[in-house]
């Protein structure tokens, strides 16, 4: 398996840790009133790993992933001016699976059911209540497989596996623009997660690198 590309995810965390140690002393024991955001997202889910091996007896390949669409939401809670918790869902469906075929192994051919990332994770607001709203964070959580559809072509033959819900990191980028005076906006945002996949049941075997990139616009609502 071919390592993992951590570019995006460094330079948004380095982001993260210089905003969080330039806080001052006056915005850190800020408490203003509670305030709840919700956004509703669309967008697309690229997996950026390496892709996935399939191992079904002598048969061995090797997929990458095609890019799918999806929506989720996102639900955040300020605390302060300039930070806030986040909880998020983001699913995507019906990613097909582009095969190349190794040294004495046949064709094959993947479908994954879906991808659904289920985070929490803390952002920094960096411009502190003032608009546009700019944001960056780090979150923690899970990302939950569909079914995995494994085909040889030579055969005709379908396997149907379930992916193992893997633990996942990652960071995230975010922009809201405010439209009117009554808590709505829209939004915009760009996440990355580290996360791999495997099958740990009957079936053909399959592990690899997802890391899926996010990219979202959606419509906000604070409350």
């Amino acid at each position: 398996m071919k390592n993992r590309t951590h570019g995006p995810a460094m330079l948004v965390l380095a982001a993260v840790l210089l905003a969080a140690m330039s806080t001052d002393s006056s915005a850190q024991e800020a408490d203003p009133a509670s305030k709840w955001a919700l956004i509703l997202d669309i967008g697309s889910l690229s997996p950026s790993g390496s892709g996935l091996s399939s191992e079904a007896g002598s048969v061995t390949s090797d997929l990458e992933f095609d890019t799918g669409v999806g929506a989720g939401f996102r639900l955040e809670y300020r605390f302060t001016d300039l930070l806030g918790a986040e909880f998020a869902v983001f699913s995507a469906a019906r990613l097909d699976l582009e095969s190349s075929v190794l040294p004495g192994s046949v064709e094959s051919r993947a479908r994954l059911g879906s991808i659904t990332p289920v985070t929490a994770g803390l952002n920094v607001h960096l411009m502190r209540g003032r608009a546009p709203d700019l944001y960056v964070g780090v979150q923690l959580g899970v990302v939950r497989y569909g079914s995995i559809e494994v085909r040889a072509t030579t055969g005709g033959e379908t396997e149907r596996i379930s992916g193992d819900a893997e633990f996942a990191w990652g960071v995230s980028l975010g922009l809201g623009f405010p439209i009117g005076k009554h808590g709505w906006s829209l939004q915009g945002s760009l996440r990355y997660l580290d996360a791999g996949i495997k099958h740990s049941g009957t079936g053909p075997e399959v592990h690899g690198d997802v890391s899926p990139t996010i990219v979202t616009v959606g419509v906000g609502y604070a409350f």
